[in-house]
């Protein structure tokens, strides 16, 4: 088969899948399948393209088996045509695979299913998708990647790929729904700002609805129905609310002339995302300064201590975080009554080349307290799902690591 045949079939084929008919092609699938490995075929586009559908096929139909040959076929040609590694299908059709080999795996065991111990696909998923970006900033990488940050909870960096998986000026309307999406989530952990960001996440999805081919097309029909779901539970919530359709009034980062480590703090806290809330989407805004994690539960009426006891302790994270990321700007702003005091400071020279100051010292103490919020994440973790770890050993090495005591 010469490539442009295999252009045609497969466009063919990708059609049937972008509509959910995982029948009328399968056939003809498999006999082409079965002829590329039978007869060695060595066109790396086609071997990219028919690995792709083999992964497709398998995750659409339960059936991990397709799914471990496409993959089986792309790290087999990796191994005997090197140069393959080169295109960024290659590897964005094995983190496919990864992914989709999760997913099913998930799907099998149900409610016994433990991400933490079934992250190896999910492991090697991430390493290519990054190999993928480091050759394309295609959006559909990106919003895949997405995808995978979001199957992990990490929500700030799902938006964020969502975010870039843009064309051009104009967001894909996959990463337009995404980015809704996204935005709900965080708005879940947010308190000042929740009612804001439902509004925003509401407006991303219904603008990416108004392109249901584009849709379809990059996501199929399951992509068109859980935007078109998530749009009207998120209308229903904010006609309640009585915000439906309000205009959120954008208002610029405020600067002040006679507080210059107020503005090189904002500054830095803006350019390297170290603030606790979910307005990640517009640095230039005055919400985004905020720090405005927030946490909610439902409780029976007679519990009375839950969640204050919980509170308690989230409070003490993001103080700890506070004390620790405003010891990390001050290491970097030079001002001239920390310098003077630096120069009241004698230190002793070990002739090793090692560099002792005040502001280094503040920069240490920002290290350690990072360290001691993982602690403090533990301990608020163990009481949350009640994992009953010994009280007097719960720590970052305790908790965090497998063959440890907690």
């Amino acid at each position: 088969m010469t490539y442009t045949d295999f252009e045609r079939f497969h466009k063919t084929q990708i059609g049937y899948l972008q509509i959910g008919d995982y029948d009328t092609g399968f056939k003809d699938f498999l006999n082409l399948l079965t002829e590329v490995i039978d007869e060695k075929e060595s066109d790396i586009n086609i071997l990219n393209g028919i690995s792709g559908l083999a992964v497709d096929y398998g995750y659409h139909t339960k059936n991990p088996s397709l799914i471990e040959q496409g993959v089986n076929i792309m790290e087999l040609v990796a191994n005997n045509r090197p140069e393959v590694k080169e295109h960024w299908e290659y590897h964005y059709n094995l983190a496919n695979g990864y992914m989709n080999m999760y997913q099913i795996e998930q799907s099998k065991q149900g409610d016994k299913f433990n991400i933490f111990l079934s992250d190896e696909y999910l492991i090697k998923a991430k390493q290519s998708f990054e190999e993928a970006l480091s050759k394309t900033n295609t959006s559909d990488v990106w919003i895949n990647f997405g995808n995978l940050y979001e199957e992990l909870g990490r929500k700030f960096d799902a938006l964020d790929c969502y975010l870039k998986g843009k064309n051009g000026k104009i967001m894909d309307p996959m990463a337009m729904g995404n980015v809704g999406i996204a935005i709900r989530h965080l708005s879940d952990i947010s308190r000042t700002l929740r009612a804001e960001l439902k509004i925003f996440a509401q407006n991303y999805i219904e603008q990416s609805l108004q392109y249901p081919k584009e849709i379809i097309n990059k996501g199929g029909n399951l992509a068109l129905q859980t935007f078109t779901k998530e749009n009207d539970a998120l209308k229903i919530e904010l006609v309640y609310a009585g915000i439906l359709g309000k205009k959120i009034k954008r208002n610029p980062v405020k600067r002040y002339w006679f507080k210059p480590f107020y503005n090189f703090f904002t500054k830095y806290c803006l350019d390297n995302e170290l603030y606790l809330n979910g307005w990640v989407f517009d640095k230039n805004s005055q919400k985004a300064i905020y720090d405005d994690l927030y946490i909610s539960m439902i409780l029976p009426v007679d519990d009375t201590e839950t969640y204050y006891r919980l509170s308690k302790k989230l409070n003490e994270i993001i103080e700890a975080y506070i004390a620790a990321r405003t010891n990390l700007v001050a290491s970097h702003y030079k001002s001239k009554e920390l310098t003077l005091l630096n120069e009241l400071t004698t230190y002793v020279n070990p002739l090793d080349y090692s560099v002792s100051n005040n502001y280094n010292g503040i920069l240490k103490t920002s290290f350690k307290e990072c360290f001691n919020i993982l602690d403090k994440i533990a301990i608020f973790l163990d009481d949350y799902l009640n994992l009953g770890a010994p009280k007097n050993n719960i720590s970052y090495h305790t908790f965090w690591f497998k063959g440890q005591d907690a």
